[in-house]
């Protein structure tokens, strides 16, 4: 039947859930249908990015700040949460030389006196329960969260060969709560004795005050008796936190 592929292509992290339409008919070499008509939407390159990144000593009040910084409509490019499971497995030293237990890591873009200007108005936010990060370290994690050097596209092969993930979109004041059902699910389903292993790396923010959270599974799909395992997981979870 033949076969096709783009030599040139890199590892995608998809920061997208459900059906991914657009690559599915890309990469059909014509068998779903025939391309007639392409729509382009061009974005004017920013002047300059800038990367900001402010600790917190728990969920709760990094959950607020978030809430809060939404609320005030300031107009980022980007606004991750990462918790404690996520600084501990990529940034363990890190996390205790600055006693961090969660980090906001915001992606700003525009010209500099604007940037200026949504700084000061996230510090107002940040710094009343938080503290700043220096500027080399935001700029690396935030890496490491987004684009290429995701830890979505290299988790498989640290945990184990397979994961798996629950969406929820859910109020960013939620979180705590959010996170908390899912620990607590873990130690009632008694994953670890599968081989499976239970991260709540965090998400990040979409429209007015909400987050998109994925706690991911990790397995071996290989043991049938662990993919089942997964699924009843995956029911009880859908059913417990969405």
């Amino acid at each position: 039947t033949g076969s096709g592929a783009n030599p040139a292509a890199k590892n995608l992290v998809r920061y997208a859930y459900g059906s991914d339409l657009t690559g599915l008919f890309i990469g059909s070499h014509g068998s779903l249908g025939v391309i007639t008509e392409v729509t382009l939407k061009m974005y004017p390159l920013p002047e300059t990015r800038a990367y900001r990144g402010y600790i917190f000593q728990d969920l709760e009040s990094a959950a607020r700040a978030m809430y809060h910084i939404q609320s005030k409509d300031i107009g980022l490019e980007s606004m991750y949460l990462r918790t404690s499971d996520w600084l501990a497995t990529y940034f363990h030293e890190l996390k205790q030389d600055l006693g961090a237990d969660t980090v906001l890591l915001i992606l700003l873009a525009g010209i500099e006196e604007e940037i200026n200007m949504k700084t000061r108005r996230i510090d107002d936010i940040c710094l009343k329960e938080g503290r700043s990060m220096p500027y080399e370290i935001a700029e690396k994690m935030w890496k490491l969260s987004a684009g290429e050097e995701s830890v979505f596209s290299r988790a498989s092969g640290q945990y184990s060969p397979m994961w798996t993930s629950l969406c929820s979109n859910i109020p960013t004041l939620e979180i705590p709560r959010f996170a908390k059902a899912f620990e607590e699910l873990c130690e009632k389903r008694k994953i670890n004795e599968y081989k499976m292993e239970g991260v709540f790396w965090g998400g990040h923010a979409c429209k007015g005050t909400q987050i998109v959270c994925a706690p991911i599974i990790f397995f071996d799909e290989r043991d049938e008796k662990i993919r089942q395992e997964v699924r009843k997981f995956l029911l009880e979870a859908i059913d417990q936190l969405t």
